[in-house]
């Protein structure tokens, strides 16, 4: 799922993609108030930049302390299997 937040660009480095095919979903998604977040640790263990992300995503320290601090905030987790 990292590689889902990374730009146009950087999707085709790593791939054989030229472009990222969740970047129309992730656009619309913000659009309509969803916050996407990026595992910072995911990013650095697969050696992927912080310029390298789409715009509309937010790069976290962790996906762990933003799944805790929004659960704080009155957000549900829902996992998925």
């Amino acid at each position: 799922a990292t590689k889902a937040a990374l730009s146009d660009e950087a999707y085709g480095r790593y791939t054989n993609v030229s472009k990222n095919p969740g970047r129309d979903l992730i656009r619309q998604l913000t659009r309509a108030g969803v916050e996407i977040y990026v595992c910072g640790q995911a990013m650095a263990h697969h050696q992927y930049d912080l310029d390298e992300v789409m715009p509309e995503v937010r790069v976290a320290v962790s996906a762990a302390t933003v799944n805790v601090n929004k659960q704080m905030a009155g957000s549900a987790y829902i996992p998925f299997p």
